[in-house]
């Protein structure tokens, strides 16, 4: 191997879903669309101020109710009991994990969950509005014709 000589890098092959697979074989990422982006982020704005102000305001019922059922799964108490509890005994035990971590625990990792599958849920939509609204490009679910 001679000294100053640069080593080629490997061919990136595109995929079905429009992403390239790299030398290590993972897919590389697709930059996010600025509407999308900005868009996600107003998003994440609108809840994080709905979230602040309930937490000001202290209108937390849900979160105090879902809260203190989830402990009484964890103490094993009956959730009979509870006039304020409106939900399946699944979503009891689903969320009795969260409460372990203590009331400050629980709210937090509601709110992070809320702003997650929220950011994640507009993206889709706008992604799906975009792919309908693009009739040049099949969309991602589809089978690339050829």
């Amino acid at each position: 191997m001679a000294t100053g000589s640069r080593l080629a890098k490997p061919p990136v092959r595109p995929t079905l879903r429009g992403r390239s697979h790299g030398p290590e074989g993972r897919a590389a990422p697709l930059p996010l669309p600025r509407g999308q982006a900005y868009l996600i982020a107003g998003a994440v704005g609108l809840v994080t101020a709905i979230m602040i102000g309930k937490l000001v305001t202290g209108d937390l019922k849900d979160a105090i109710v879902w809260y203190d059922t989830g402990r009484r799964v964890l103490s094993g108490a009956p959730l009979a009991t509870m006039n304020d509890y409106r939900y399946p005994p699944t979503f009891a035990v689903l969320v009795a994990p969260l409460c372990a971590l203590g009331l400050a625990g629980f709210f937090l990792t509601w709110y992070v969950a809320n702003l997650v599958l929220f950011g994640l849920s507009i993206r889709l939509a706008a992604e799906n509005m975009l792919a309908r609204l693009d009739l040049r490009r099949p969309h991602p679910a589809l089978p690339a014709a050829g």
